[in-house]
């Protein structure tokens, strides 16, 4: 059997290994819910604003992430051992971790059973919506963004327990801070505003495209005489 090297790990090393697995899954979910899935203050606004900036791209953008998001839940969670070849998965290391005194087999059973639980609807949504194009769409289950966030709380709970028990320390388990989909939000909603102004400003635009700068402070100068006077004393100058 070819073990991927999983059996030459300790314990330790392979849990920390699952740990970096899971913290990406997870940030690239959290992505998808940032870009497609925001909050109701801001959601209509944001998915028109979509729509509008390029909505073929974002649609197939879509689509293309729900199919990592729907395999990476299965990759963590499929069988230990497929085909000769052990899996560095949830199931794994449970049967790894049972045989240590310090490893609470029962609330961890609990939480894999959550988590498994919610990856049976995940393998459909996988096997119909992923690997095969379907004649008839007959399934019932379909990609359920609330579905994925509760197998993902399941799973953090499940590596905190598993650090604090067997190590004696928490679980570092936040995924990184930054996150490329607001700095990509960010640039859309400038440059859409800057749309709407060269669009109702004809002028402004011809002055923007030919590199006038002073043309540009003309105009704007009239639409925002502070903005202008804030570039004049600041003795802005050179090329746009």
């Amino acid at each position: 059997m070819e073990t991927n090297g999983v059996q030459t790990l300790t314990d330790r090393q392979a849990l920390d290994k699952f740990l970096n697995l899971a913290m990406r899954c997870i940030h690239e979910f959290e992505e998808f819910l940032l870009l497609f899935h925001p909050s109701k203050l801001r959601g209509k606004k944001q998915i028109e604003l979509l729509n509008v900036t390029a909505k073929h791209f974002f649609g197939a953008l879509y689509y293309q992430l729900i199919d990592r998001i729907v395999l990476s839940v299965v990759r963590l969670s499929e069988d230990a051992e497929q085909l000769g070849h052990l899996n560095l998965t949830i199931k794994t290391l449970h049967k790894r971790f049972s045989s240590n005194a310090a490893y609470p087999k029962g609330e961890a059973m609990d939480l894999i059973v959550v988590m498994r639980n919610i990856a049976g609807n995940v393998k459909s949504w996988r096997h119909w919506e992923v690997v095969h194009f379907p004649l008839l769409n007959t399934t019932k289950d379909k990609f359920n963004a609330k579905r994925i966030q509760e197998f993902y709380a399941a799973l953090r709970k499940y590596l905190e327990l598993a650090y604090l028990s067997m190590f004696g320390k928490p679980c570092n388990i936040s995924t990184p801070g930054y996150f490329g989909v607001a700095e990509l939000l960010k640039a859309i909603r400038y440059g859409h505003s800057l749309k709407l102004l060269l669009d109702s400003e004809a002028r402004l635009a011809d002055a923007i495209i030919k590199n006038d700068l002073t043309r540009v402070r003309e105009v704007m100068a009239r639409r925002v005489p502070k903005l202008a006077q804030v570039s004049e004393s600041d003795g802005a100058g050179g090329d746009f």
